[in-house]
């Protein structure tokens, strides 16, 4: 008599026949989540006859084609018997193919109150955005090219087919930004957006679109070579980064490399230059750069019983070439 009182007011309190039981299906495991209200009956369900499956989509509009798919790998199926376990690995399954970003379970008694009526199970899934493409728009530049090429090859993890993912499609976005400093556009705004591709039916795909705003190009304030025993007036005026030029990365470099062959040509070999102290104004749009360093050793080179023009050395030696001491060289 207790036991059927309390069947009676479990009945009672869950005010309706309709359960719906969560499996929460994440990237490296999943988790059961299942409403209070029907947390008690969990074993009502299991051996329980199942009346029909279906696959539902949600967010995106009905594809019979892909839902047959989905419905193909699941371990339950209609007139079968209810087994939790086999529903978890449907979850897994569904999640494992990769087209499927979420999904859960959904369980429907067919008849109100009758423990050993069939029952439905529904699985409600969301299917994997993918990105469609990369769309680049740059505004106009006062200044240094921008190459929409060059800043594709900076982009990684947006192949066409690959898993939509915001921190990847920011994270490039900041690959972007860094870009447009190496061009010297130190105040360029790089934004994105996502939009549907318009030749998708599915609403499974995306198109990622960045816009770039470059702003006005960075200048240089001024560029002190500090390197201790280097007279820095023989080779400033070769260099292109002259106060007032527009800055970019690649030119440093090119200075950079200047200073180390002038030191090379003093006849001081190997020379340690430091990275260069690159410093931004944004006030005043400029940048101020410092490079220090130590010149190296004093090589000579002689040969033995032997004459070889100094174009000649620097052709076919290496140390003459690149200031390089290693044993090796």
């Amino acid at each position: 008599m207790k036991r059927k009182q309390k069947a009676e007011s479990r009945r009672r309190n869950t005010g309706t026949a309709k359960r719906i039981l969560f499996f929460c299906l994440l990237p490296a495991a999943y988790c059961l989540l299942i409403f209070s209200a029907a947390h008690a009956q969990v074993g009502d369900f299991e051996g329980r006859s199942i009346a029909a499956v279906d696959v539902v989509l949600e967010g995106t509009p009905a594809d019979p084609t892909a839902q047959s798919e989905f419905k193909a790998m699941l371990k339950v199926d209609a007139g079968g018997e209810y087994s939790a376990v086999n529903v978890r690995q449907s979850l897994h399954d569904l999640y494992a193919s990769g087209r499927v970003a979420s999904a859960r379970v959904e369980v429907d008694e067919t008849a109100a109150g009758a423990r050993s009526a069939p029952i439905r199970v529904r699985f409600v899934v969301q299917r994997q955005i993918v990105i469609a493409g990369v769309t680049i728009r740059i505004g106009p530049t006062t200044g240094t090219p921008v190459a929409p090429d060059e800043i594709r090859a900076r982009l990684n993890l947006l192949e066409p087919g690959r898993r939509f993912s915001i921190p990847a499609i920011e994270k490039n976005a900041d690959e972007i930004q860094t870009y447009m400093r190496d061009r010297g556009y130190y105040k360029a705004a790089v934004e994105h957006a996502e939009t549907p591709d318009p030749g998708d039916a599915t609403g499974t795909r995306r198109i990622v679109v960045y816009t770039i705003t470059p702003g006005e190009q960075a200048h240089v304030g001024q560029f002190i070579t500090k390197v201790d025993g280097f007279d820095q007036t023989a080779v400033q005026p070769s260099l292109k980064l002259q106060p007032g030029a527009p800055f970019t990365r690649d030119l440093l470099g090119d200075d950079l490399t200047r200073i180390k062959q002038a030191l090379i040509a003093q006849g001081y070999m190997a020379p340690q230059l430091n990275e260069p102290d690159v410093k931004f104004d944004s006030e005043k749009n400029e940048i101020n750069i410092e490079q220090t360093g130590k010149v190296g050793p004093k090589v000579e080179v002689s040969f033995l019983h032997y004459d070889l023009k100094e174009s000649k050395q620097q052709k076919l030696l290496p140390i003459k070439r690149e200031g390089n001491l290693d044993y090796s060289v």
